[in-house]
């Protein structure tokens, strides 16, 4: 069962192409790879989980703070709470960076 969501699809054709599997394979692979990173930030005392040549899963603390909710006009505390972030490494960030401005220029300056 694929997600409605055009970029996961994309990407689940293309890990399935590149690695010979079904799109189901790559599919359930994919939920399992999440599962474990999921996993291993809650259930362990590490800050991140760094993926050669692709980039880093980090732990950070977002502060306490103020702010409104939606709808209303009140403000209240946020409190402060842990987050993870995904910092793409420099090798991956200039390939994206790269294949964009290729597809632009083949485009006409359009993705």
């Amino acid at each position: 069962m694929m997600i409605k969501n055009e970029g996961y699809n994309i990407f689940l054709k293309e890990y399935a192409k590149i690695s010979n599997f079904s799109i189901e394979k790559a599919e359930e692979l994919t939920k399992n790879f999440i599962e474990a990173i999921r996993n291993t930030l809650s259930n362990y005392e590490i800050q991140n989980i760094l993926l050669k040549r692709l980039g880093s899963f980090i732990v950070h603390e977002q502060k306490e703070r103020n702010g409104t909710l939606f709808g209303k006009k009140e403000v209240v505390t946020f409190p402060a709470k842990k987050a993870i972030k995904f910092k793409f490494s420099r090798n991956a960030k200039e390939k994206i960076e790269e294949n964009i401005k290729e597809r632009k220029r083949k485009n006409g300056g359009v993705l």
